[in-house]
Parts: C-alpha cells; sequence; structure tokens
C-alpha cells in the first residue's frame, strides 16, 4: 500500500481538488484510473466510492429536487438514492424510476 505522509491542511486541499475533477473532468479521471496499476487503481477506486460519490451524489440530488420543467416533473428521494421521471402528455403519463447505485 502506497504511504503518503501529508499535513491536515494539504490532505484536504487534495481532496477538494479530486472532489472537483471528478464533477468537472469525469473522463479524465476515469483516463488516469485506467492507467494506474492495480494496487493504486484498487485504492483509489475504495476512497472515491466511499468518500467522493457520495459527495457527488448529494450534491446533484439537491440540485433536481422535485422540479417540474414542462410536461416533466422530477421527484428525488435522497434517503433511498433514487430518481422517479414523470413525463405526462394529455391524459397520459410514463414513469421512470431510477436507483443510483453507491459508486
Amino acid at each position: 500500500m502506497i504511504e503518503v505522509s501529508l499535513n491536515p491542511a494539504m490532505e484536504t486541499l487534495a481532496c477538494c481538488v479530486y472532489v472537483a475533477v471528478a464533477k468537472q473532468l469525469p473522463f479524465m479521471l476515469s483516463q488516469w484510473h485506467n492507467s494506474l496499476d492495480r494496487q493504486t487503481s484498487a485504492m483509489v477506486s475504495r476512497f472515491t466510492s466511499r468518500i467522493v460519490s457520495p459527495v457527488l451524489q448529494q450534491a446533484e440530488l439537491e440540485r433536481k429536487y422535485n422540479s417540474m420543467e414542462g410536461n416533466m416533473e422530477t421527484r428525488v428521494c435522497a434517503g433511498a438514492s433514487e430518481v422517479s421521471v414523470t413525463y405526462r402528455v394529455d391524459e397520459c403519463c410514463i414513469e421512470l424510476w431510477v436507483s443510483l447505485p453507491e459508486s
């Protein structure tokens, strides 16, 4: 395992930069992740799924929380990590439920 000693301020800064890259440049982050050796890749994946993904997922769910745009209504159940989208045309409606994974 890789041992890195950073002071708390540097750890916080590194985490903030990683979250910002995951949010703004996910494709580049994925390419970087795929270029890592197996052990480092596993460590980064664990960190991402435990720390980064919940932060990004919660922020996105709060941003889209129960909105209405034209004929489409979006409802978010943040506790269950589910999103429901209902599209209405005249007297018909189509409803789609999406359960978001942990990572």
